[in-house]
Formats: C-alpha cells, structure tokens, sequence
C-alpha cells in the first residue's frame, strides 16, 4: 500500500509541475507577443509619419505637385498648405475650388521651394 502512495504522489506532483511550467510557457509567449505588437505598431507609426512629409522638406517642386498635394491633403485637419500668401488652414476649399483656383492659376512647370513646419501632430508644408 505504501508503494502505490508514493507512486500516486510521484504522479501527482509530476502533473503539477508539467501544468505549472506549461502556463509558464504560454504566459511568456502571451507577454512577447504583446511586447512585440507594440513595438511593431510603434515602428510603423514613427516610419510613415517621418517618410511622408520628408518629399517637402528642403526640395523643389513643380505646380504638378502642388496640385497633388493640395488635392490630397485637403481633408486632412492635420495638415495645412501654404502657397506664397494663401494658406488653406481650415480646409475650407473643396477639390474642384483647388482645381479651379490652381489648376488655372498654376503652371505645371513652375518651381517651389518646399519647406515644412512641425507643431505636436499639425504640419504645415510651404511652397514658396
């Protein structure tokens, strides 16, 4: 009798210990796989947000590019343009007033310098 006690204590506490170190298992894995998220998550958001407004930055462009700049941040509340004088800080120009108003006004083959201007999450790209 005093065997098959032992043996059942010895079974026992082997499946304790193989449950115990099994979660430990699966709890580091849970933690490095959530670590690893953020880090990946936080890596895309400092790359995409330093590559995108880094073409205007110290560059020249063409009106071409004004016009596709302004046509495709003219939603965007975080970005403002401004060309010379005029700025479209509110965003209150729709696509067809951009096209209008610089589709006429501007020549494709003509030169800015670029520039822009960060403040928390607001960009401000210049074309001079």
């Amino acid at each position: 009798m005093n065997f098959i006690t032992n043996k059942a204590i010895v079974i026992g506490v082997a499946i304790f210990i193989t449950i115990a170190i099994t979660s430990a298992i699966f709890v580091s894995i849970g933690l490095m796989r959530d670590v690893y998220s953020d880090v990946y998550e936080t890596d895309i958001n400092i790359s995409s947000g330093f590559d995108e407004f880094d073409e205007f930055d110290g560059t020249t462009k063409t009106g071409l590019d004004l016009l596709n700049a302004l046509n495709k941040y003219y939603k965007d509340n975080n970005v403002n343009i401004t060309v010379k004088n005029y700025s479209n800080q509110n965003n209150t120009l729709s696509e067809d007033q951009i096209n209008n108003k610089y589709g006429q006004e501007t020549e494709y083959n003509k030169k800015y310098n670029c520039s822009i201007e960060r403040n928390d999450i607001k960009v401000t790209i210049k074309f001079n």
